[in-house]
């Protein structure tokens, strides 16, 4: 049978795994675990079987399994963890720009694979420091939201959370602004015209 040697795990992720190893005399490629079997038939030296659809965090027992082309039969065993599910990074250059009774927030969605949405939370008082904290205005994961039906000269504290396919958090981004008012209208009034000559005048 086939003699089955440098068996490795590499490229783990939280569900993603690849198992290679050599053996002396072609042979084909099996793995199996708690997770779906994957075979390859192929005879090759060099082996490579990528495992998909794992949990995070989570030690796998495998055993690879390698025939030759008279289905001599080579078995070995061996284990692995995956990565433990981290929270998502935060959001990137998260900027609040002032308007009239608005404020206009735009960021940059994390590249995490498993991104799912971001949650935008406010208060008057202080930075909110976790989802809950403070009043939610948006959802979603457009890059851009205006916050609308706002009180001119009064600060507002946004804080800005990435959430993952699995429900994880990011400890979230923060800015605040104070949403200010049109520019003063001034009023003119008691206009003279004086001084009035063939050739000049004075307006006052």
């Amino acid at each position: 049978p086939p003699i089955i040697s440098n068996i490795q795990v590499i490229n783990i992720t939280e569900t993603t795994a690849t198992v290679t190893w050599d053996t002396n005399e072609l042979a084909n490629s099996s793995v199996a675990g708690t997770f779906t079997t994957v075979n390859n038939a192929t005879l090759v030296l060099a082996h490579s079987v990528n495992l998909t659809g794992l949990a995070p965090g989570t030690l796998y027992p495998f055993e690879i399994i390698s025939s030759d082309a008279s289905t001599n039969l080579a078995l070995a065993f061996s284990s692995f963890t995956t990565l433990a599910d981290l929270p998502p990074t935060n959001v990137g250059s998260f900027v609040v720009t002032p308007g009239d009774s608005q404020v206009l927030l735009t960021w940059t969605n994390p590249s995490d694979a498993d991104f799912d949405y971001v949650t935008v939370w406010v208060s008057t008082t202080a930075f909110p420091t976790s989802v809950g904290d403070g009043v939610e205005i948006y959802q979603g994961s457009d890059g851009t939201f205006t916050h609308v039906g706002l009180a001119n000269g009064t600060t507002y504290y946004y804080t800005i959370f990435a959430v993952d396919l699995a429900g994880n958090v990011s400890s979230g981004a923060s800015a605040s602004t104070t949403a200010v008012g049109p520019p003063p209208v001034l009023a003119i009034s008691n206009v003279s015209v004086i001084n009035i000559t063939q050739t000049a005048a004075t307006i006052t």
